[in-house]
Protein backbone atom coordinates (compact mmCIF):
# COMPACT_ATOMS: atom_id res chain seq x y z
CA UNK A 1 0.00 0.00 0.00
CA UNK A 2 1.16 3.14 -0.96
CA UNK A 3 1.13 5.12 2.30
CA UNK A 4 0.02 9.14 2.59
CA UNK A 5 2.17 11.35 4.38
CA UNK A 6 0.78 12.41 8.19
CA UNK A 7 -0.05 15.70 9.28
CA UNK A 8 -1.19 16.92 5.55
CA UNK A 9 -3.30 19.76 6.89
CA UNK A 10 -4.19 21.34 9.94
CA UNK A 11 -6.36 24.86 10.43
CA UNK A 12 -3.38 26.20 12.30
CA UNK A 13 0.05 25.31 12.24
CA UNK A 14 0.23 23.64 15.99
CA UNK A 15 -3.14 21.95 16.26
CA UNK A 16 -3.65 18.55 17.38
CA UNK A 17 -0.01 18.10 15.68
CA UNK A 18 0.54 14.02 17.65
CA UNK A 19 4.15 12.29 17.12
CA UNK A 20 6.85 10.74 19.11
CA UNK A 21 10.29 12.09 19.25
CA UNK A 22 12.68 9.79 16.66
CA UNK A 23 16.41 10.33 16.29
CA UNK A 24 17.80 8.89 12.87
CA UNK A 25 21.34 8.33 12.98
CA UNK A 26 22.44 7.50 9.41
CA UNK A 27 24.14 4.45 10.32
CA UNK A 28 26.25 2.93 7.26
CA UNK A 29 26.79 5.60 6.13
CA UNK A 30 29.79 7.98 5.51
CA UNK A 31 28.09 11.53 6.88
CA UNK A 32 30.97 13.73 9.03
CA UNK A 33 34.41 14.40 8.47
CA UNK A 34 34.16 17.17 10.97
CA UNK A 35 31.92 18.95 13.44
CA UNK A 36 31.87 22.43 14.05
CA UNK A 37 30.21 24.68 17.21
CA UNK A 38 27.16 26.56 15.54
CA UNK A 39 24.22 28.28 16.94
CA UNK A 40 21.54 26.08 17.37
CA UNK A 41 17.68 27.25 17.66
CA UNK A 42 16.65 27.72 21.31
CA UNK A 43 20.24 28.07 22.42
CA UNK A 44 23.84 27.06 21.41
CA UNK A 45 24.35 23.82 19.85
CA UNK A 46 26.85 21.46 18.20
CA UNK A 47 25.73 20.94 14.23
CA UNK A 48 26.73 18.50 12.35
CA UNK A 49 28.86 18.95 9.31
CA UNK A 50 29.25 16.41 6.38
CA UNK A 51 32.03 18.07 4.90
CA UNK A 52 34.07 16.49 2.52
CA UNK A 53 37.28 17.46 0.16
CA UNK A 54 39.88 15.22 -0.97
CA UNK A 55 42.99 16.04 -3.29
CA UNK A 56 42.31 14.81 -6.83
CA UNK A 57 44.36 14.57 -10.23
CA UNK A 58 44.00 16.97 -13.34
CA UNK A 59 42.56 13.18 -14.69
CA UNK A 60 39.90 14.00 -11.87
CA UNK A 61 39.20 17.92 -12.07
CA UNK A 62 36.07 17.70 -10.50
CA UNK A 63 34.90 17.22 -6.54
CA UNK A 64 31.64 18.36 -4.58
CA UNK A 65 31.97 19.39 -0.98
CA UNK A 66 28.79 18.86 0.73
CA UNK A 67 27.80 19.91 4.08
CA UNK A 68 24.61 18.56 5.74
CA UNK A 69 21.95 19.85 8.33
CA UNK A 70 18.56 18.26 9.80
CA UNK A 71 16.10 19.19 12.41
CA UNK A 72 12.67 17.52 13.70
CA UNK A 73 9.50 18.81 13.29
CA UNK A 74 8.58 21.12 15.97
CA UNK A 75 6.07 18.80 17.53
CA UNK A 76 8.48 16.11 17.77
CA UNK A 77 10.57 18.95 20.49
CA UNK A 78 7.27 19.77 22.19
CA UNK A 79 6.59 15.98 23.05
CA UNK A 80 9.72 15.63 24.14
CA UNK A 81 10.43 18.64 26.40
CA UNK A 82 13.80 19.04 24.96
CA UNK A 83 15.00 22.23 23.64
CA UNK A 84 14.96 22.11 19.50
CA UNK A 85 18.76 22.30 18.07
CA UNK A 86 20.51 21.33 14.96
CA UNK A 87 22.28 19.16 16.48
CA UNK A 88 21.53 16.20 18.43
CA UNK A 89 21.15 13.85 15.57
CA UNK A 90 17.48 14.54 15.02
CA UNK A 91 16.63 14.49 11.85
CA UNK A 92 12.83 13.02 12.68
CA UNK A 93 12.13 10.26 9.82
CA UNK A 94 14.07 12.09 7.39
CA UNK A 95 18.22 10.83 6.65
CA UNK A 96 20.78 12.06 4.58
CA UNK A 97 24.26 10.52 3.54
CA UNK A 98 27.42 12.08 2.00
CA UNK A 99 29.31 9.40 0.84
CA UNK A 100 33.25 9.23 0.80
CA UNK A 101 34.05 10.21 -3.13
CA UNK A 102 35.98 7.22 -5.88
CA UNK A 103 37.87 8.32 -8.72
CA UNK A 104 34.89 8.26 -10.66
CA UNK A 105 32.06 10.27 -8.64
CA UNK A 106 31.03 11.96 -5.93
CA UNK A 107 27.49 11.42 -4.00
CA UNK A 108 24.78 12.87 -1.50
CA UNK A 109 20.95 11.97 -0.59
CA UNK A 110 17.89 12.51 1.02
CA UNK A 111 15.47 9.95 2.09
CA UNK A 112 12.05 11.27 4.19
CA UNK A 113 9.95 8.53 5.88
CA UNK A 114 6.34 8.42 5.44
CA UNK A 115 4.42 9.06 8.40
CA UNK A 116 1.64 7.46 7.57
CA UNK A 117 2.70 4.15 8.78
CA UNK A 118 2.30 5.76 12.44
CA UNK A 119 -1.06 4.59 12.27
CA UNK A 120 0.06 1.09 12.57
CA UNK A 121 2.71 1.97 15.66
CA UNK A 122 5.63 1.97 13.18
CA UNK A 123 8.23 5.01 12.30
CA UNK A 124 9.78 5.28 8.73
CA UNK A 125 13.14 6.80 10.54
CA UNK A 126 14.72 2.98 10.38
CA UNK A 127 13.73 2.61 6.69
CA UNK A 128 14.88 5.97 5.45
CA UNK A 129 18.33 5.13 7.57
CA UNK A 130 18.59 1.84 6.40
CA UNK A 131 18.17 3.01 2.62
CA UNK A 132 20.50 6.08 2.82
CA UNK A 133 22.91 3.56 4.42
CA UNK A 134 22.85 0.91 2.01
CA UNK A 135 23.16 4.16 -0.92
CA UNK A 136 26.12 5.05 0.96
CA UNK A 137 27.61 2.16 1.11
CA UNK A 138 27.05 1.35 -2.97
CA UNK A 139 28.38 4.86 -3.46
CA UNK A 140 31.51 4.15 -2.22
CA UNK A 141 31.84 1.15 -4.26
CA UNK A 142 32.93 1.05 -7.92
CA UNK A 143 29.28 -1.11 -8.45
CA UNK A 144 27.63 1.97 -10.48
CA UNK A 145 29.76 4.89 -11.51
CA UNK A 146 28.18 7.88 -11.35
CA UNK A 147 24.80 6.84 -11.72
CA UNK A 148 21.97 8.09 -9.38
CA UNK A 149 18.93 5.74 -10.25
CA UNK A 150 21.56 2.57 -10.02
CA UNK A 151 22.78 3.87 -7.16
CA UNK A 152 19.37 3.80 -5.29
CA UNK A 153 18.06 0.54 -6.86
CA UNK A 154 21.12 -1.05 -5.71
CA UNK A 155 21.14 0.82 -2.47
CA UNK A 156 17.19 -0.61 -2.19
CA UNK A 157 17.93 -3.86 -3.59
CA UNK A 158 20.68 -4.25 -0.65
CA UNK A 159 18.38 -3.15 1.83
CA UNK A 160 15.56 -5.20 1.32
CA UNK A 161 17.94 -8.65 1.04
CA UNK A 162 19.80 -8.10 4.40
CA UNK A 163 19.77 -10.34 7.38
CA UNK A 164 16.51 -10.37 9.15
CA UNK A 165 14.68 -8.64 6.51
CA UNK A 166 14.52 -5.13 6.02
CA UNK A 167 12.45 -2.30 8.45
CA UNK A 168 9.05 -1.71 7.93
CA UNK A 169 8.04 1.42 6.60
CA UNK A 170 8.56 3.60 3.67
CA UNK A 171 10.38 6.78 2.21
CA UNK A 172 11.00 8.85 -0.79
CA UNK A 173 14.42 9.63 -1.88
CA UNK A 174 16.55 11.86 -3.39
CA UNK A 175 19.86 10.51 -5.08
CA UNK A 176 22.58 13.08 -7.02
CA UNK A 177 25.84 12.03 -8.04
CA UNK A 178 28.95 14.11 -9.74
CA UNK A 179 31.00 12.15 -12.72
CA UNK A 180 34.21 14.04 -11.19
CA UNK A 181 35.98 13.02 -14.58
CA UNK A 182 33.21 15.03 -17.21
CA UNK A 183 31.40 17.16 -14.62
CA UNK A 184 28.13 15.82 -15.64
CA UNK A 185 25.86 15.93 -12.59
CA UNK A 186 22.19 13.65 -12.40
CA UNK A 187 19.52 13.18 -9.72
CA UNK A 188 17.43 10.65 -9.63
CA UNK A 189 13.87 11.59 -7.81
CA UNK A 190 11.55 9.35 -6.24
CA UNK A 191 8.95 11.56 -4.22
CA UNK A 192 8.88 14.79 -3.36
CA UNK A 193 11.69 16.13 -2.29
CA UNK A 194 13.73 18.49 -3.88
CA UNK A 195 17.57 18.75 -6.13
CA UNK A 196 18.06 22.32 -7.14
CA UNK A 197 21.28 23.14 -9.40
CA UNK A 198 21.98 26.72 -8.65
CA UNK A 199 24.84 28.48 -10.84
CA UNK A 200 27.57 30.59 -10.04
CA UNK A 201 27.78 33.09 -12.60
CA UNK A 202 23.64 34.22 -12.06
CA UNK A 203 22.83 32.61 -9.38
CA UNK A 204 19.78 31.35 -11.28
CA UNK A 205 18.27 27.71 -10.68
CA UNK A 206 19.36 25.79 -13.74
CA UNK A 207 17.99 22.49 -12.73
CA UNK A 208 14.86 21.53 -10.78
CA UNK A 209 13.34 18.35 -9.72
CA UNK A 210 9.59 17.86 -9.53
CA UNK A 211 7.56 16.23 -7.24
CA UNK A 212 6.12 12.79 -7.72
CA UNK A 213 2.58 12.39 -6.36
CA UNK A 214 -0.02 9.55 -6.66
CA UNK A 215 -2.56 12.40 -5.20
CA UNK A 216 -1.76 15.72 -3.16
CA UNK A 217 0.25 14.37 -0.36
CA UNK A 218 0.63 11.05 -1.52
CA UNK A 219 3.87 10.88 -3.04
CA UNK A 220 5.90 8.54 -4.29
CA UNK A 221 7.98 6.13 -2.07
CA UNK A 222 10.07 2.93 -1.94
CA UNK A 223 8.48 0.88 0.67
CA UNK A 224 10.05 -2.05 3.24
CA UNK A 225 8.15 -5.46 3.94
CA UNK A 226 5.09 -5.54 5.91
CA UNK A 227 4.58 -8.83 8.09
CA UNK A 228 7.80 -10.43 6.27
CA UNK A 229 5.78 -9.86 2.38
CA UNK A 230 7.37 -6.97 -0.09
CA UNK A 231 4.07 -4.81 -1.71
CA UNK A 232 4.07 -5.90 -5.30
CA UNK A 233 2.59 -3.11 -6.49
CA UNK A 234 4.67 -0.71 -4.47
CA UNK A 235 6.76 1.94 -6.38
CA UNK A 236 10.12 1.42 -7.35
CA UNK A 237 13.41 2.77 -7.96
CA UNK A 238 12.77 3.26 -11.77
CA UNK A 239 10.25 4.67 -11.37
CA UNK A 240 12.28 8.10 -10.00
CA UNK A 241 12.78 10.80 -12.66
CA UNK A 242 16.13 11.70 -14.20
CA UNK A 243 17.70 15.01 -14.19
CA UNK A 244 21.13 15.99 -15.68
CA UNK A 245 23.52 19.05 -16.48
CA UNK A 246 26.84 20.17 -16.81
CA UNK A 247 28.73 21.68 -13.71
CA UNK A 248 30.63 24.60 -13.27
CA UNK A 249 33.13 25.35 -10.89
CA UNK A 250 31.27 27.12 -8.03
CA UNK A 251 27.74 25.79 -8.61
CA UNK A 252 25.81 24.60 -5.53
CA UNK A 253 23.23 21.65 -5.10
CA UNK A 254 21.23 21.58 -3.02
CA UNK A 255 19.17 18.41 -1.75
CA UNK A 256 16.21 18.83 0.57
CA UNK A 257 13.33 16.95 1.61
CA UNK A 258 9.90 18.64 1.65
CA UNK A 259 10.30 20.43 4.78
CA UNK A 260 11.76 22.95 3.61
CA UNK A 261 9.68 23.71 -0.11
CA UNK A 262 6.78 22.91 1.70
CA UNK A 263 7.88 26.04 4.01
CA UNK A 264 9.86 28.14 1.40
CA UNK A 265 8.74 29.34 -1.71
CA UNK A 266 11.80 28.90 -4.43
CA UNK A 267 12.75 32.76 -4.65
CA UNK A 268 12.64 32.26 -0.92
CA UNK A 269 15.57 29.72 -0.74
CA UNK A 270 17.32 31.89 -3.60
CA UNK A 271 17.43 35.00 -1.64
CA UNK A 272 18.84 33.28 1.09
CA UNK A 273 21.31 32.07 -1.31
CA UNK A 274 22.17 35.01 -2.60
CA UNK A 275 22.60 36.76 0.48
CA UNK A 276 26.00 34.70 1.32
CA UNK A 277 26.72 33.41 -2.23
CA UNK A 278 29.92 32.29 -0.87
CA UNK A 279 29.54 31.19 2.09
CA UNK A 280 30.91 27.95 3.50
CA UNK A 281 28.02 25.25 2.40
CA UNK A 282 27.51 24.53 6.26
CA UNK A 283 26.46 27.85 7.22
CA UNK A 284 24.04 28.09 3.59
CA UNK A 285 22.65 24.34 4.78
CA UNK A 286 21.90 26.23 8.24
CA UNK A 287 19.78 28.76 7.12
CA UNK A 288 17.96 27.12 5.30
CA UNK A 289 16.82 24.60 7.94
CA UNK A 290 16.36 27.48 10.15
CA UNK A 291 13.98 29.65 8.34
CA UNK A 292 12.05 26.71 7.47
CA UNK A 293 11.84 25.45 10.67
CA UNK A 294 10.83 29.12 11.53
CA UNK A 295 7.78 29.00 8.48
CA UNK A 296 6.41 25.41 9.45
CA UNK A 297 5.30 27.60 12.97
CA UNK A 298 4.18 30.42 11.39
CA UNK A 299 0.94 31.78 10.05
CA UNK A 300 2.57 32.82 6.91
CA UNK A 301 1.36 31.66 3.18
CA UNK A 302 3.03 28.65 1.98
CA UNK A 303 3.53 26.56 -0.84
CA UNK A 304 1.81 23.70 0.93
CA UNK A 305 -0.89 25.85 2.18
CA UNK A 306 -1.12 26.93 -1.62
CA UNK A 307 -1.39 23.48 -2.81
CA UNK A 308 -3.41 22.11 0.09
CA UNK A 309 -6.38 24.47 -1.02
CA UNK A 310 -6.26 23.47 -4.51
CA UNK A 311 -6.71 20.34 -3.72
CA UNK A 312 -9.96 21.35 -1.63
CA UNK A 313 -8.24 21.09 1.66
CA UNK A 314 -8.75 24.30 4.45
CA UNK A 315 -4.88 25.07 5.67
CA UNK A 316 -3.62 27.98 7.60
CA UNK A 317 0.23 29.18 7.27
CA UNK A 318 3.04 26.48 7.68
CA UNK A 319 3.60 22.52 7.77
CA UNK A 320 5.28 21.03 10.72
CA UNK A 321 7.97 18.68 9.38
CA UNK A 322 11.00 17.45 9.74
CA UNK A 323 13.74 19.04 7.86
CA UNK A 324 17.08 17.92 5.84
CA UNK A 325 19.21 19.73 3.85
CA UNK A 326 22.42 18.66 1.88
CA UNK A 327 24.16 21.98 0.14
CA UNK A 328 27.25 20.94 -1.93
CA UNK A 329 29.61 23.43 -4.40
CA UNK A 330 30.96 22.32 -7.03
CA UNK A 331 34.99 22.56 -7.20
CA UNK A 332 37.74 21.79 -9.06
CA UNK A 333 41.10 20.52 -7.96
CA UNK A 334 43.95 19.77 -10.12
CA UNK A 335 46.42 19.03 -7.80
CA UNK A 336 48.54 16.13 -7.50
CA UNK A 337 47.03 13.05 -5.52
CA UNK A 338 47.89 12.50 -2.11
CA UNK A 339 50.56 9.71 -1.69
Amino acid sequence: MVREKRRQVAEAPCASMVGVLGVALVAGATIAASKRHDAGLGGSSLAEDATRGQRVSPAVPWRLAAAARCMAAPYRWAESGQQPCLDCAACGEDAFFVARPTAVSASIGIADGVGGWADKGVSSADFAVGLMGKCSEVAESPVVGADPKRLLAEGYERLLAIDGGAPTGSSTACVLTLDRRSGMLKVANLGDSSALLIRSADLAVDLESEAQWHEFNLPYQLEGPENGFVNPHADQPDMADEYSAKVREGDLVILATDGVLDNLFRDEVLDLVREAPSADVGDIADTLVRRSWERSRSLQDTPFGIAARRAGHKHVGGKEDDITVVVGRVERDLQRPEK
